[in-house]
């Protein structure tokens, strides 16, 4: 080898086995691949779980459907307990 070093005793000397041993490495690159995967999305919902959960801002308006082709669309505070079932959470423009 280039470097000097005789290794030479480290690998077969015929094809067949070295195209073996070259098919375990690209399964065991694989393998560790995948667990360092697995362990980095360990790491980012560890991570996330540190931070708190997502908070979402509060909606300030609602807007109630009005039942049928003739009803009012109604507008109600997001606090307000006038509002029906019927409402779905709104901004201000």
């Amino acid at each position: 080898m280039a470097s000097g070093r005789d290794i030479d005793w480290l690998l077969p000397p015929d094809v067949e086995r070295l195209r073996t041993l070259e098919r375990w490495c690209l399964v065991l690159l694989e393998l560790v691949r995948g667990r360092i995967a697995e362990i980095e999305r360990g790491d980012r919902v560890a991570e996330a779980a540190r931070n708190g959960p997502i908070v979402t801002p509060l909606t300030e308006w609602k807007l109630e459907h009005p039942i049928g082709r003739g009803g009012r669309m109604l507008v109600h505070t997001a606090d307000c307990r006038l509002a029906s079932g019927r409402t779905r959470p709104t901004t201000r423009e």
